[in-house]
């Protein structure tokens, strides 16, 4: 089936009850809704190039306030809408996890058994696994390690401050490593809000990130790690 039948027949058979729920539909076979502290997402869509033709997945994620500071640290990202799935993101009959999980739509009546086992899922899995990550602990021990500085901002506003401290330098590290491999200009355009940020985190090169701010123009004000552990105010940029 093309995607955009795909999509229609997700409106028609999900569209209802998330609304019911207090989604919104963004566009067809995506929803959303507001939440207090974050943004819930659920998003339809289809598998991967081996199995596009005949299968989809479902993608969720709730999306707390105190992760948007990534946009303002990566410019690319601040151009786009899109803030991705940082928990799970697969829907299953047990909650989200991030292996993957998919449902064929290889024939009309195959996809519309396949949304009525959505449907399912939805209701006694995946919308109470959505309420259980408005906790920012168990946010953070779902959240995808392999986002180092997602990772970061969460276990810190959980108060996990050893493994925020982890990922940081493991940021940190990667950070590194482009600054060594890059053009001074290309870094500080890509990567040079991110560098301020964590050397700030982490109390490193405190000269080299007064003359990076100088020169993005740019001056946030940053907790250092452990100096502020109210959910919601990591930083203030």
């Amino acid at each position: 089936m093309k995607e955009k039948q795909i999509y229609k027949r997700a409106d028609e058979i999900l569209g209802p009850f998330l609304q019911e729920h207090g989604f919104e539909i963004r566009q067809s076979g995506e929803y959303l809704r507001r939440v207090e502290g974050g943004e819930d997402r659920i998003a339809v869509g289809i598998g991967p190039p081996s199995k596009a033709a005949t299968h989809f997945a479902v993608f969720m994620s709730y999306y707390p306030d105190y992760l948007n500071i990534l946009a303002t640290l990566h410019p690319k990202a601040a151009k786009n809408e899109e803030k991705g799935f940082p928990c799970g993101p697969y829907l299953t009959p047990v909650g989200a996890t991030r292996n993957p999980k998919y449902w064929s739509h290889r024939t009309p009546e195959a996809l519309d058994r396949s949304l009525a086992h959505v449907l399912e899922c939805l209701k006694n899995a995946g919308l109470p696994w959505l309420e259980t990550l408005r906790d920012p602990v168990v946010f953070a021990e779902n959240i995808d390690p392999v986002a180092a500085l997602g990772a970061a901002i969460a276990h810190e506003v959980a108060g996990n401050l050893e493994k925020a401290r982890e990922f940081y330098e493991e940021m940190w590290r990667r950070l590194t490593i482009v600054r060594g491999m890059a053009t001074e200009k290309k870094f500080l355009e890509e990567s040079g809000r991110q560098f301020i940020f964590v050397a700030t985190k982490l109390g490193k090169e405190p000269e080299k990130c007064a003359e990076y701010k100088e020169k993005l123009g740019f001056y946030p004000q940053i907790e250092p790690l452990g100096g502020n552990r109210d959910v919601g105010k990591v930083s203030r940029l």
